[in-house]
């Protein structure tokens, strides 16, 4: 069950509502005894902002391109 509350949340235009509802599901966890590891946790996040705001995701990505083109000099 609290599985399948994760699969649920979904970013709807309200990042405020979005990360409380992972704090409460990864709360959830936590008191199963479970750790949620950080990697799935990140991959959850950018998937499911993707999933409604692919042009966010996609600057965020052309601006840490350009971080890293500039760390080579």
């Amino acid at each position: 069950m609290v599985w399948n509350k994760w699969l649920d949340i979904q970013y709807n235009k309200d990042m405020n509502s979005y990360i409380v509802e992972m704090e409460e599901s990864l709360a959830e966890f936590s008191s199963l005894g479970l750790k949620v590891p950080d990697v799935l946790v990140g991959c959850g996040i950018v998937g499911k902002i993707t999933k409604r705001r692919p042009m966010l995701m996609q600057a965020l990505n052309q601006s840490q391109a350009e971080e890293n083109l500039g760390s080579d000099y």
